[in-house]
């Protein structure tokens, strides 16, 4: 029996919100009773009485529209603007100031919460995610029990179906127990979520500052594409020497951008080296993977564990410091990144170029790689309908002006600081989840005392 977990319950425990009827030992594991334990020492109340709980809509995407809010979006994808859809205005489920949102399917993104607040822009819920409204608590304080280590085991609780095709059903949730915390901490805690929310807003503002500057500095910042529907071609200057003949890749709108970006007869590949340090599986372990979901709208990227015996063919190379990584695939969405120093000897995805910056400072290529009009620069030399990628031949091969030494080191300076401030969210929000984890081990004045700390620090 040893390394065997056994839970001996009364018949009566067996069916005490258990309205599916559920046997398996996955729905008894013994933390999630010593977990209610903890909770019910404290004024408790079941999450049902706390709040609305219902599922979004499912929209009709025909139409550009408000933007909406998938389940794989919970993970600041939807707030950094990178892999947002668009739907028609029919069959929406709007979103309101203060709705907490929890992804409810697919592997890997079920049970991610996240707390609408303070959005200028309209977005809509899909039928994937799961809105928590009008909550007699502290919403703030309830999205990050419902993050912590508490929370995120009673939604593993409610989880059903097979890997894969997990979903968690609004009524699994019904019956969670959510410990009432006194005010003191409930404030304390939406304190640090607004201000690590502000410190995003700076440093999405930051990072705007380097992009306003470099188009300044090319010349773009005013940059009207033409407007002709006809161009017209020599073969010798065409298909000789592209291979292509597809009209889309030679719309003169184009023509007078190339001319601007080509005017020092720079490429790509000359100021950076494609890195190719090919990966090895282990025969055991685990390893810090990236993978092109990972990408955030802010220039970085999230590293996973993942098991060696795990892990996907695609995870083929290395990456190092000052790195800067970017997708083949559809580049139109802007996913480049900069690898940090904490990534130093990472693996990421085969859908990804590596960049090794040689006469331009690492920062400065992220910021250009990812400009909207050079990104759509690189989707116009993309292939194939379903996996549109840009080969890394053509990618080394896209033009780049000279770029003074001077303003190469105020971007690098301004996307640092930007890179600082997204940090420093990240820390607030992480000691807003953990207060309310030590609050309920612990009791509420070790809560505050770490909130204290950690507010020093930050």
């Amino acid at each position: 029996m040893e390394g065997l977990e056994i839970s001996i319950l009364n018949l009566s425990e067996v069916f005490n919100g258990n309205k599916d009827f559920r046997c398996d030992s996955d729905f008894f594991k013994r933390q999630y009773k010593d977990f209610e334990f903890l909770i019910k020492k404290y004024n408790y109340k079941h999450l049902k009485n706390i709040c609305n709980i219902t599922r979004g809509l499912t929209p009709n995407y025909s139409e550009f529209g408000t933007k909406v809010i998938r389940s794989g979006d919970l993970n600041d994808k939807w707030r950094d603007n990178s892999t947002l859809q668009v739907s028609s205005e029919s069959n929406l489920f709007i979103i309101q100031e203060n709705d907490i949102l929890i992804s409810s399917i697919g592997f890997g993104s079920i049970g991610k919460v996240d707390l609408f607040h303070n959005q200028t822009e309209k977005f809509a819920a899909v039928s994937e995610i799961t809105i928590l409204r009008n909550s007699n608590i502290n919403s703030f304080y309830l999205a990050n029990f419902l993050k912590s280590k508490f929370g995120q085991a009673f939604i593993e609780k409610g989880t059903t179906g097979a890997t894969g095709q997990l979903h968690l059903y609004k009524g699994n949730i019904l019956n969670i127990c959510v410990p009432i915390l006194s005010i003191t901490i409930q404030s304390k805690i939406e304190d640090f979520c607004k201000n690590a929310y502000l410190k995003v807003e700076l440093s999405k503002l930051t990072y705007c500052k380097t992009e306003t500057l470099l188009l300044k500095t090319l010349g773009l910042t005013h940059f009207k594409a033409a407007n002709e529907s006809v161009n017209i071609k020599s073969f010798q200057s065409s298909f000789a020497s592209t291979g292509r003949l597809d009209a889309e890749y030679y719309q003169p709108k184009y023509d007078n951008l190339l001319t601007l970006l080509r005017k020092d007869n720079l490429m790509i590949g000359d100021v950076a080296s494609l890195r190719n340090e090919g990966f090895k599986k282990p025969e055991g372990g685990d390893f810090q993977y990236m993978e092109i979901g990972g990408l955030r709208g802010d220039g970085t990227v999230i590293s996973e564990t993942v098991a060696c015996e795990a892990a996907p063919s695609r995870a083929s190379q290395r990456v190092r410091k000052g790195d800067i990584i970017t997708s083949t695939v559809r580049p139109i969405r802007r996913l480049t990144a900069l690898v940090s120093a904490k990534q130093h000897g990472h693996v990421c995805s085969s859908g990804f170029a590596v960049l090794q910056p040689k006469q331009i400072a690492a920062e400065a290529l992220l910021v250009y790689l990812r400009l909207p009009v050079i990104c759509e620069l690189m989707d116009l030399h993309t292939s194939a309908s379903l996996y549109p990628a840009i080969s890394e031949k053509d990618l080394l091969g896209l033009p780049i002006p000279n770029i003074p030494a001077t303003v190469q080191a105020n971007i690098a300076t301004l996307v640092q600081q930007s890179f600082t401030l997204k940090a420093q969210s990240e820390r607030l929000l992480e000691a807003a989840k953990r207060a309310v984890e030590i609050a309920i081990e612990q009791d509420e004045a070790a809560g505050m005392a770490y909130l204290a700390r950690e507010g020093a620090l930050a």
